[in-house]
């Protein structure tokens, strides 16, 4: 059994005010709607496709970051494909189980950011599939600035698709796993309504798991090494 607020209070009275955290403070918001911005005013600029990319993580990095219980690691690599973003949670967010961070939240997160003028093609989402997999990553954010392929759609071989039968396939396992399709939408909701990442994240689990539980088909076979959904 975890702590009480009041034993944390006395063990760390910095991480007990973390503990209560739920809304942004001011400064916080007004710097992530900057980042925000830079993201959405981009086709203005003569940018290159390295910087839009770059912005998208940065205001993704910074939700985080600010939230005080991840650290991250940009660029990693798998044996086949690079990571934009990994978050691990570290002992404050731990301490913190039981207060403000949901159960839904897991200790190691990758995110994979895209910032494309049209929604993502499902092969992307293939392929941060695996990478989730790939990486044992216990959830993955595919971040994009106008979502995947197949938004309102019942087109089973669209992006998001794809994604709800990869977490109906990884629901109730040994080893579960799930994967949030985040938009740029999504984030300018949490910004401007003040709430923290942890807000969104529970935000987009209930609408994944209404999603999944939807009577779907499925099906998945080996190629190379990679799994590929159909």
């Amino acid at each position: 059994m975890g702590m009480t607020l009041q034993e944390l209070h006395h063990y760390n009275p910095t991480l007990a005010k973390l503990a209560t955290k739920t809304e942004l403070t001011y400064d916080e918001q007004i710097e992530l709607k900057r980042l925000l911005a830079l993201v959405e005013n981009e086709e203005k600029e003569k940018i290159s496709t390295f910087e839009k990319g770059k912005r998208l993580e940065d205001l993704v990095k910074y939700m985080f970051e600010i939230t005080e219980v991840f650290s991250y690691i940009s660029n990693g690599n798998t044996s086949s494909n690079e990571i934009d973003l990994t978050l691990i949670m570290n002992q404050s967010g731990r301490l913190l189980r039981n207060f403000v961070i949901p159960k839904c939240m897991p200790e190691r997160i990758i995110v994979e950011c895209k910032n494309y003028k049209t929604e993502v093609e499902t092969k992307y989402a293939n392929l941060f599939a695996n990478l989730v997999v790939q990486s044992n990553a216990d959830m993955g954010l595919f971040v994009s600035t106008h979502g995947l392929s197949g938004h309102g759609k019942r087109f089973w071989k669209d992006g998001v698709a794809a994604i709800h039968k990869f977490n109906l396939l990884h629901r109730n396992t040994d080893c579960e796993r799930i994967i949030l399709d985040v938009t740029l939408d999504d984030i300018e909701l949490a910004i401007n309504n003040g709430k923290t990442v942890y807000d969104m994240i529970m935000q987009l689990v209930v609408k994944m798991e209404g999603d999944v539980t939807k009577e779907v088909t499925y099906q998945s076979h080996e190629k190379s090494g990679m799994i590929k959904w159909e």
